[in-house]
């Protein structure tokens, strides 16, 4: 297939829509054809863009409440219908339903843009032909090369013998949190790995969904482990995260 036809189908990549066995045989073909991959990597710099002006307009903090205050003084006929005091109690409990599902739809909202700004960092790291800034497979030379780089320090497992090769890694920014993108590979399947603090204040910024979702074409896993937020973002087979999985969770506890 030649550039034109991959050329059409960016797009389609870039937002994970791709059937998977085209989507393997993309990635590939961004390894080697640097029009491709710069092609690939300005447009998703441009997704990123749109997101982020899209997040520059929310509505001021009290909003709602001034929406409230409007839905209160509305005619005298409506508030004498009301005047009784088990309609107000109806509609004061019909309000606080009515609040609990807009905050529930926001937290969920908030966390799935978590997971969707973690897809679309690996998605850019697949099509980049400089995916990592540090390249080994020695855990030696990865792991002390982010020190000073992000605030936490973790433990990579020792991969020798195993199905996973690790590539290298990266500081990357999620919310202005720093954390460390790390990519495996399994039989030319790239696996993100990213790390993040688990304290307070992180927490609130980058939402940890209850169950985590297929995303799109991608499996994923994340859990928390010594103080850390790992999250597992790759096209390989569920088994093989579950896999590296235990690796990091093995190379975590003392």
């Amino acid at each position: 297939m030649g550039c034109v036809q991959w050329e059409a189908k960016i797009d389609r990549y870039i937002d994970a829509e791709m059937p998977s066995d085209e989507l393997a045989v993309f990635s590939a073909h961004l390894q080697t054809c640097a029009s491709c991959a710069a092609e690939a990597l300005e447009h998703f710099q441009l997704k990123r863009q749109i997101q982020v002006a899209g997040r520059c307009f929310r509505p001021p903090p009290g909003f709602r409440l001034h929406i409230e205050r409007i839905l209160f003084q509305e005619e005298k006929t409506w508030l004498r219908f009301w005047k009784s005091p088990v309609r107000l109690v109806t509609a004061a409990a019909l309000l606080l339903v009515i609040a609990a599902g807009i905050i529930y739809r926001g937290e969920e909202s908030r966390r799935m843009q978590t997971l969707k700004q973690l897809a679309d960092i690996h998605v850019a790291m697949l099509a980049s032909s400089n995916p990592v800034d540090v390249v080994s497979s020695d855990r030696h030379t990865v792991k002390p090369w982010f020190q000073g780089k992000v605030p936490f320090m973790f433990n990579l497992p020792d991969l020798t013998g195993s199905q996973f090769t690790l590539v290298g890694g990266r500081v990357i920014y999620l919310h202005q949190i720093s954390g460390a993108q790390l990519v495996c590979e399994i039989q030319q399947h790239k696996i993100s790995v990213f790390i993040f603090p688990d304290r307070s204040d992180a927490r609130a910024s980058i939402a940890t969904p209850n169950v985590f979702p297929k995303l799109f074409l991608f499996n994923s896993e994340t859990w928390s482990e010594g103080g850390l937020r790992y999250f597992l973002i790759s096209d390989a087979e569920t088994d093989d995260l579950k896999k590296l999985e235990q690796f990091l969770k093995d190379a975590a506890r003392p």
